[in-house]
């Protein structure tokens, strides 16, 4: 979650990631694609062998939600519909109202969900840290 141009895609395509090299593909600085509504993406990652020398299966469902404010009349639905284990509150910190926009997505989101703050993850996340 999170407002428009923050990195929410980059990250949840990231995550998704089967390997390294698709990640880094993944994440490319390509021109910006504005998510409509809400994009989820379904994935399956196998788990290095724990302790007890099976493999564990990793599944996550990963709700790329537009930070379009165009939106936000969807919000109520995704509120319903989402269980989620956690949620990631994505902004740019060199947006002038990226801590206000933080703010308003962790209130519309994260509190009305009522998740504990292990369950939370708020990142500042720079389209281009670089500046180029």
């Amino acid at each position: 979650m999170g407002p428009a141009k923050a990195g929410k895609t980059r990250i949840a395509n990231a995550l998704a990631a089967a390997d390294a090299t698709a990640a880094t593909s993944a994440t490319s600085l390509d021109a910006y694609v504005p998510t409509v509504g809400v994009r989820i993406v379904e994935t399956e990652h196998n788990l290095a062998k724990g302790l007890n020398a099976r493999a564990d299966e990793l599944q996550l469902e990963l709700w790329d939600a537009s930070g379009d404010r165009k939106y936000e009349s969807c919000w109520s639905a995704m509120l319903k519909t989402a269980q989620p284990a956690g949620v990631l509150v994505v902004y740019d910190p060199n947006e002038r109202t990226g801590g206000s926009d933080a703010e308003l997505w962790y209130k519309s989101f994260v509190a009305p969900l009522k998740l504990s703050a292990s369950q939370v993850m708020i990142v500042a996340h720079q389209r281009d840290p670089l500046g180029k």
